[in-house]
């Protein structure tokens, strides 16, 4: 059995869109465009806003916090 570990330790802080205090470590590493990841958002810390690359789609989950006041808007997209 082969144990992988995802947490803040292994990841690359995130400076794009003026982000700050913000960690994104891979889960999953693939050959098509996907990103599987968690994004670990120091307090205080923020993930700027951007229009996702991709055209099927964005989940998020929050595992744990307190205090959130999320800014995300729906956009309006085509799936196929």
């Amino acid at each position: 059995m082969r144990i992988y570990s995802f947490d803040k330790g292994t990841g690359k802080e995130i400076t794009a869109y003026n982000s700050q205090n913000a960690i994104f470590s891979k889960i999953v590493k693939h050959d098509k465009p996907i990103h599987v990841g968690c994004i670990y958002v120091e307090p205080g810390g923020t993930v700027g806003a951007h229009q996702a690359p991709i055209h099927l789609g964005m989940a998020a989950i929050v595992i744990e916090g307190e205090d959130l006041n999320p800014s995300m808007n729906e956009v309006d997209w085509q799936g196929e």
